[in-house]
């Protein structure tokens, strides 16, 4: 008879793949940031509003194939690194979008002038470039990213829900008598 694999009962899985993609998101934004300034690019939009609209991305896109991941059965190397993949090449479209829009807002005297089908056409520059970049690079990065969630930190975070289960159930308080506990709240 097989064993059931704990993974496979996680309970928030949405939620855990959420903030683990979430908090990825902004560290990868922070390099991105950085390795841009280094090699001479100035900055389009301000880093706070990149880390935001990073990190809801990611986060949305993490609930979204998170429960894939996390539930995958085993054996489970390749079908979380190809989900990964998968989430960031979606997911960058939805990016490039909201950095169009954040990119528009703060330079609207540059972009007043602008015509819809120029914006399209910006939005598709950038969004090849943003491919071009950092689009593979980042999904290989998420692959290996949701092989480790799978692999190895839902384990972590089931074994330490399971002592910590266990310690609350072992755990005994002693019981004081009531007079015991009135002498100590006398004035």
């Amino acid at each position: 008879m097989k064993e059931l694999d704990p993974a496979l009962t996680f309970a928030n899985a949405r939620l855990f793949a959420a903030l683990y993609f979430g908090l990825l998101s902004i560290v990868g934004t922070i390099l991105i940031s950085a390795f841009m300034k280094f090699i001479g690019i100035e900055e389009i939009i301000p880093l706070y509003q990149a880390i935001i609209l990073g990190a809801i991305v990611a986060a949305t896109m993490g609930a979204l194939f998170g429960e894939r991941i996390i539930h995958c059965e085993k054996p489970y190397q390749m079908q979380p690194f190809w989900m990964g993949f998968a989430m960031v090449m979606a997911s960058l479209p939805l990016f490039d979008l909201g950095l169009v829009v954040l990119m528009k807002e703060e330079n609207d005297q540059v972009f007043s002038v602008v015509k819809f089908h120029d914006m399209v056409f910006f939005y598709m520059v950038v969004l090849a470039y943003s491919y071009i970049l950092f689009g593979i690079f980042l999904a290989i990065a998420s692959g290996i990213a949701s092989m480790y969630l799978r692999g190895h930190l839902v384990y972590d975070v089931l074994h330490i829900l399971e002592r910590h289960q266990g310690s609350i159930h072992h755990e005994t308080i002693p019981h004081k008598p009531d007079s015991e506990v009135s002498k100590n709240h006398l004035p």
